[in-house]
C-alpha cells in the first residue's frame, strides 16, 4: 500500500504556446525520506528524478523540498489549485 506524500506541491508554467507543469514530493523511503520530481509538457510524457540520492531525514527532507519549490516559484511557475502541502514532519 502506498504511503501519501509528507509534502506536495504540483506546479505549472503557462505563456503563449507553453504549458508545462512540475511536481514535487516528499515521500518515505527505507530508512528515511526522499524528494522526488517530475515534469514536462502538460498532458504530455513526464521526465522523472530524485534532488536525494539517498534517503535522509524528515528535516532535511523538507528542506531540501523547500529550496526546489521556491526556485521553481522564482521562476516564473505558480502552485496550481489543488496543490496540496502538509507542514507536518513525520
Amino acid at each position: 500500500m502506498a504511503h501519501e506524500p509528507m509534502k506536495s506541491a504540483s506546479l505549472y508554467f503557462r505563456e503563449g504556446s507553453s504549458d508545462k507543469v512540475y511536481h514535487a514530493t516528499v515521500e518515505e523511503a527505507s530508512g528515511g525520506y526522499v524528494v522526488n520530481f517530475s515534469y514536462g509538457r502538460r498532458g504530455g510524457h513526464m521526465t522523472t528524478g530524485s534532488k536525494t540520492s539517498s534517503p535522509v531525514s524528515p528535516a532535511e527532507a523538507v528542506k531540501v523540498w523547500e529550496k526546489l519549490v521556491n526556485s521553481k516559484l522564482a521562476n516564473k511557475q505558480r502552485r496550481c489549485v489543488n496543490s496540496r502541502v502538509n507542514l507536518a514532519l513525520v
